[in-house]
């Protein structure tokens, strides 16, 4: 009898229980080869090289703190997180690129845990740093963009339709710049528009909006629960 694998299409998979010891058995010889990297760091690094050795490290302990909620030590994970909040912190200014995705990874894994309020703090410090960067390198704008549908996804979920409606509009106004037409972000942005505008009663253009998703194509499923 199978009890450590599932059977699929004739083949034998790892269960999630196996890959979830996995993890934990990788966990502390990681965790080794971090606290060493970081005493090299510390003692050895030059600051003309400190910039790239900081975010390399910086992303490692996103990584352990990826698998630490992977296998739902929590604590742990937060730790992990907060730690490569602080290295990016010492060593690039709020503006750069790898500062606001190192925060954003911080952010999502906030919100996955249901701390929503600090999650949201978080993202809208980080917009208000990206929106002050002009120019913005494409990477950069599409983190910007990506930090912003989450938070308005995030107004969503706690109820804040004013915010969000003015976010998902921010967004909605900059596509339609590209091009006439929905796509499918445009259809969402349009969609979750309407969805906020039915929360605040305003219902006739609540209306227009879902019949212009009708005319174009099919909205999504993907309301906020």
């Amino acid at each position: 009898m199978l009890t450590q694998a599932t059977v699929s299409k004739g083949c034998i998979h790892p269960s999630s229980q196996d890959q979830t010891d996995s993890i934990k058995s990788r966990i502390p010889e990681t965790q080794s080869e971090l606290e060493a990297t970081l005493l090299a760091h510390v003692v050895e690094v030059g600051d003309a090289e400190r910039e790239c050795h900081t975010s390399e490290l910086a992303l490692k302990y996103v990584d352990i703190g990826k698998a630490y909620a992977k296998v739902k030590n929590i604590g742990e994970a937060r730790l992990h997180f907060y730690v490569a909040c602080l290295l990016v912190e010492s060593a690039h200014r709020e503006g750069t690129y790898i500062f606001n995705k190192i925060y954003f990874q911080y952010a999502k894994f906030l919100e996955a845990n249901n701390w929503y309020a600090e999650a949201l703090k978080i993202m809208e410090r980080q917009l208000d740093n990206l929106a002050k960067k002009v120019p913005k390198d494409q990477r950069t704008l599409s983190l910007y963009k990506q930090i912003r549908d989450r938070a308005a996804s995030l107004y969503l979920k706690n109820i804040d339709f004013e915010k969000a409606k003015t976010m998902y509009g921010t967004a909605l106004s900059e596509l339609q710049m590209e091009g006439p037409g929905l796509a499918t972000s445009g259809a969402q942005y349009v969609e979750r528009i309407a969805f906020a505008q039915v929360h605040q009663q305003e219902y006739e253009t609540a209306c227009r909006n879902y019949e212009r998703l009708l005319n174009e194509q099919s909205p999504s499923s993907d309301y906020p629960k």
